[in-house]
């Protein structure tokens, strides 16, 4: 049998009459956009990232002040985290744990994995030991992306893996690779 087809489509309500560029009147007077048909995640990520280059695209506070990230140097940061991780090992359909808090990092990492068709894993960064044994055991990940030095300590304490990245600049003595 044939997958079915998703098309995502956004409303846009403006005066009567009036149409979105590129949309269609639906049934209810309001005007669709009908998107283009990406095969994944990391697909619409890029190509986001080359129509809107220069736009911001995340924010973030750090160390007292606020920083921003445009489209352009998102794209640039994933493609690069995707090129390491390809040439550490990790291959299309590996499951990679990513244990991180909200920051500008991890849909970066998130979107790399998508983009060499590795297979991101969320875990809390509350997880014990245990929690993450547990995890790496069920999905068989043998890679891990993690915010902190303190997270890899525990990441790794709970079974082994072929690589262990870190998002912070200060990886464990030898065994972590950091991602910038």
């Amino acid at each position: 049998g044939r997958s079915p087809v998703l098309l995502v489509v956004r409303l846009h309500v403006g005066y009567a009459g009036e149409a979105a560029k590129g949309a269609r009147p639906s049934a209810g007077g309001n005007a669709v956009e009908v998107y283009p048909n990406w095969p994944n995640l990391a697909v619409m990520m890029f190509h986001c990232a080359r129509s809107w280059g220069k736009r911001p695209m995340l924010r973030w506070h750090r160390d007292g002040a606020w920083h921003g990230m445009d489209w352009g140097e998102f794209a640039r940061q994933a493609a690069s985290v995707a090129r390491r991780l390809r040439e550490a090992g990790v291959a299309a359909g590996d499951r990679v744990l990513i244990v991180s808090e909200n920051r500008p990092e991890y849909p970066i990492a998130e979107t790399a994995l998508l983009a060499i068709r590795a297979v991101p894993v969320p875990a809390y960064v509350t997880n014990t030991v245990d929690d993450h044994a547990h995890v790496l055991r069920d999905c068989g990940a043998r890679a891990a992306i993690v915010s902190t030095t303190a997270l890899a300590e525990r990441v790794a304490a709970a079974g082994p893996l072929d690589l262990l990245v870190t998002m912070d600049k200060t990886p464990l003595a030898g065994d972590a690779t950091p991602v910038a």
